[in-house]
């Protein structure tokens, strides 16, 4: 499992996130990043799945954890 995140052209970020060939999710943030804050968006996975995701940032406001939730089965957290 990875997720990468990158900025849109209209100042929100996505984060995808892939299982390999399994499935992809997105959640798009759009609140401007704070130190030691986070964000909650609504995840949507290909495989009809989704959930919700928290993007956690640091001290200095760069995105440090990502924790997702995809059902009962699905769930996790990541480092960046």
């Amino acid at each position: 499992m990875s997720v990468a995140l990158r900025t849109r052209d209209d100042g929100n970020q996505v984060a995808t996130l892939s299982a390999g060939l399994d499935y992809t999710c997105t959640a798009v943030y759009d609140e401007t990043p704070s130190a030691v804050g986070s964000e909650l968006s609504h995840i949507t996975c290909t495989d009809g799945s989704s959930g919700n995701a928290t993007l956690r940032y640091g001290s200095s406001a760069q995105p440090i954890q990502y924790v997702y939730s995809l059902g009962a089965e699905k769930g996790g957290s990541l480092r960046f």
